[in-house]
């Protein structure tokens, strides 16, 4: 049985619920990580890559080689049909190679394996890592956290963890040297690693 929550059910039910959830903030997440990857870039890895919002509406038109990486087979079918080349895996695995690898609000998903991951993503990258991960979530509150983490559960993994701010950046003390950390708006950090 397949107790994953709906809006993971279909690209479409995905990209909805992107749209309610962030409403007009939706485009200002995507474009503070875009402002971060370099001209020159030729690769991106996109972890946890959902229905390829980044690559549909932003790197596409770039032409820049993208590699959405999921393990939802219905959103990565959709992936390729805008185009994306998709990696079907759980994670933590060894990840292939790209200039950028990017996590855009996913890591809270892997409690406990973080630091793994992370690591992956930096022996991956050519160029760096980027990831945008959420500090104020509606799961702070009692009412709302509740609906917020049943809306965003993923069968098999950490989705009653949110981090806040603190909780996040001590992910990165730990042999990691974060190049570039902003809080965007007061409910994400922006964290940016330099490849080793």
């Amino acid at each position: 049985m397949n107790l994953t929550s709906p809006i993971y059910w279909s690209p479409l039910l995905y990209n909805i619920a992107l749209k309610i959830l962030y409403r007009k903030k939706l485009e200002e997440r995507f474009e503070c990580v875009l402002t971060r990857i370099p001209s020159s870039t030729q690769s991106v890895l996109d972890i946890c890559c959902g229905s390829g919002y980044i690559f549909e509406h932003y790197l596409k038109k770039k032409n820049i080689h993208y590699t959405g990486l999921d393990f939802n087979k219905k959103l990565l079918k959709r992936v390729e049909k805008i185009g994306g080349n998709t990696i079907y895996m759980k994670l933590p695995g060894k990840l292939p190679k790209a200039d950028v690898i990017l996590m855009m609000g996913s890591l809270y998903h892997f409690r406990g394996q973080e630091n793994i991951i992370v690591d992956r993503m930096i022996e991956a990258s050519r160029e760096k890592v980027i990831i945008l991960e959420p500090i104020k979530n509606l799961s702070s509150s009692d009412i709302l956290g509740f609906i917020g983490k049943l809306a965003t559960y993923i069968q098999e993994t950490s989705y009653a963890h949110r981090f806040d701010e603190p909780k996040l950046k001590e992910i990165f003390k730990s042999g990691t040297t974060a190049i570039f950390s902003k809080a965007v708006n007061n409910k994400y950090l922006l964290i940016e690693l330099d490849k080793l």
